[in-house]
Parts: structure tokens; C-alpha cells; sequence
């Protein structure tokens, strides 16, 4: 009974328009695409080719890569699609209509956010050393505070034990940050970074998470507060903005 409920309450996914990320080192179908192609898995079933109701919806497992608009040609059958309100389609065969900036993966004000992770993808441990006492003492209760008034405008509860600076994403929605996926990449960025330039001198293990050392991990900060604070303007008052971009001001303006 439920699943027919759902299947009558889900759009029929064939025609439908959508999104397809794929990483630049994607080895499936989809890797090697061109605007105009028409593409099908290799074997009806797993991998699909995920399309994506929004940009903002795409999981950014890998990064770089391509942002591709598409038509879904062929769906997978009913009993293989994610459950109702889910905000993706699995296919068999879709259409590639074109290709759509990368920005859009980060919402309205993608194209900062881009530049900032364009900028974490050139960092060198000078600059880190540098960022790592350039920010502003009060950045993590600002980061908190948007984040916060983010999450209150999206209905999500969040505890008032903990600040949530340097968090990456909350709850268990499509987006879980201010800047859709920004944050979760932005560091995967700065990590290996930190690991390609440090070595195992980048990072600790503790309880077999790993985490940055300095001075990776204030650099990462800075760049996050400057992330949020140009990714997400509806939610940062002119005080906190002024001060999430002090460190990446000096640094923009060649000071760093």
C-alpha cells in the first residue's frame, strides 16, 4: 500500500529536466560526455546516472568537476527509484542538453563561493602560517551566528550547548549549510592540500577521525568564514560580514 501511495504521489521521471555532477576523474558512462549525447548505462541496474531535481541537491563526493543539464530519457524501474520525497531520479538513459557552471552547485551567490575554493585549491603553508593568526577573534561566534539564523530559517533545531564553528553541515536535509555543499568541499580541498604539502605532519588521529593541525587548520577556518559570508548574504549582518572577511581581505588584497 505504501509504495503504491508513493509511485502515485512521485512524477513520472521520463521528460523530466535535471542535473548531473560528475567528477572530473568519474570513470562511468557519464564521464566523458558532450552537450547533444545521448547516454545509457552499461547494464540495467546499479550505477544509475543520478540526475538532480536542483544543483543544489548534488552530492559533491569528488571534486572537481562538470555540471551537466539533462533529460531524463529512460528511468529505472519504480521499485529502484528513491522513495517519494526524495529529490533525485535514478536513469537508465538521459539526453545531455548542455553544460551549466559549477557555481550553481553552491546557490545564488555560487560564483563567490567558486572563487573562494579556487583560491583553497592554490593555498601553500606560508600563506596557511599567515592566515593561521590573521582571524578576527570574534569570527566564530559570527560563523555561529549565521549558521544559527540559517538554521532557524529552514525550520532545523539545533542545541545552544555547542558553537558551531567550523561546522560543516547540519541535519539530514538535501542542503545542509547556508552554502548547499560549499563548506563540506572547501575543506576536502584544504585537507589534502594540507596532506600533499605536510605530509602525515597535516593532520592527528583521534578515535580514528583525522583532523588538521595548525596551521592548516585555522587557514581552513578563514576560508570557510569567507565562504559563508559571500555564499550566504541573507543571513549575515553587515557586523558579522566585516568581520568573516578581515583574514580573507588581507589576503585578497595581497597583504598575506
Amino acid at each position: 500500500m505504501l509504495k503504491n501511495i508513493l509511485s502515485f504521489f512521485r512524477s513520472k521521471p521520463v521528460g523530466r529536466l535535471g542535473y548531473s555532477y560528475v567528477a572530473d576523474n568519474d570513470d562511468s558512462v557519464m564521464g566523458l560526455v558532450q552537450k547533444g549525447q545521448i547516454v545509457r548505462t552499461e547494464v540495467r541496474g546499479s550505477p544509475w546516472i543520478v540526475v538532480d531535481e536542483a544543483p543544489t541537491t548534488a552530492i559533491l563526493a569528488r571534486w572537481p568537476g562538470r555540471l551537466w543539464k539533462v533529460c531524463v530519457i529512460e528511468a529505472a524501474p519504480d521499485e529502484d527509484q528513491p522513495l517519494a520525497y526524495a529529490r533525485y531520479t535514478r536513469a537508465l538513459a538521459v539526453k545531455v542538453i548542455g553544460e551549466e557552471s559549477p557555481a550553481r552547485l553552491f546557490g545564488k551567490q555560487g560564483d563567490e563561493v567558486l572563487n573562494v575554493l579556487t583560491r583553497a585549491a592554490q593555498l601553500n603553508r606560508g600563506v596557511a602560517l599567515e592566515l593561521s593568526s590573521a582571524r578576527h577573534p570574534e569570527a566564530p561566534a559570527a560563523f555561529d551566528r549565521v549558521f544559527r539564523l540559517w538554521a532557524d530559517n529552514e525550520g532545523i533545531e539545533i542545541g545552544y550547548d555547542d558553537c558551531l564553528d567550523g561546522t560543516l553541515r547540519v541535519g539530514s536535509m538535501p542542503h545542509g549549510s547556508p552554502i548547499y555543499e560549499g563548506l563540506s568541499v572547501l575543506h576536502k580541498i584544504i585537507f589534502d592540500r594540507a596532506k600533499k604539502l605536510d605530509g602525515d605532519a597535516a593532520t592527528t588521529i583521534e578515535d580514528e577521525d583525522e583532523y588538521l593541525n595548525q596551521p592548516w587548520q585555522n587557514a581552513d577556518r578563514v576560508f570557510a568564514d569567507a565562504a559563508l559570508a559571500l555564499g550566504a548574504p541573507k543571513f549575515v549582518s553587515a557586523n558579522d560580514r566585516d568581520i568573516l572577511l578581515a583574514a580573507w581581505a588581507r589576503l585578497k588584497d595581497g597583504r598575506l
